[in-house]
């Protein structure tokens, strides 16, 4: 986008009622065509994805077609473990949504399986020791709370997730 059209986006953005479109447009589209490009890229059909989500075939196809507006964050989360990535649902500044929709492209909605991910070995903040202990730590019957929600009893907890 050049700098002349992120300029008028900044100028649309300034109204109230656009910006709130804008968020809008963004989770209800953006949702939508991940779910298809997720299923697409590993070559599955809707009702794999429903079979693997424990959702219906006609659901997934009107999450993809159009209708994702009484998608849930249960939905959500059995699609992420379909999928077996990450969910992320956080508030961010416009601006960070600005220049995400900006560089927006097809390979950035494909986002690898937890076996493809290879982030781990191309970051340095991750050693191999951190992840070993993260692992080792984390029973999946614990209820975990996120990065920065450290309980009094979890002084010693891990910065990826916390088991209290």
């Amino acid at each position: 986008m050049s700098t002349k059209s992120k300029e008028a986006l900044f100028e649309k953005l300034k109204d109230k009622e656009y910006r709130d479109g804008f968020v809008e447009a963004h989770i209800d589209e953006g949702v939508r065509h991940q779910i298809r490009s997720l299923r697409e890229m590993r070559g599955w059909t809707q009702s794999e994805v429903a079979r693997k989500a424990g959702i219906t075939q006609p659901r997934v196809s009107a999450i993809e077609d159009s209708d994702s507006s009484g998608l849930t964050l249960a939905t959500l989360n059995k699609l992420a473990s379909a999928f077996d990535v990450a969910l992320l649902v956080r508030f961010a500044p416009f601006s960070e949504l600005a220049e995400w929709v900006v560089t927006l492209s097809q390979e950035s909605l494909q986002i690898p399986s937890f076996r493809e991910d290879t982030g781990f070995l191309e970051s340095s903040q991750f050693s191999e020791l951190a992840i070993a202990n993260v692992v080792e730590s984390f029973d999946i019957n614990d209820e975990v709370q996120p990065y920065g929600c450290l309980s009094e009893a979890t002084t010693t907890a891990s910065p990826i997730a916390v088991a209290v």
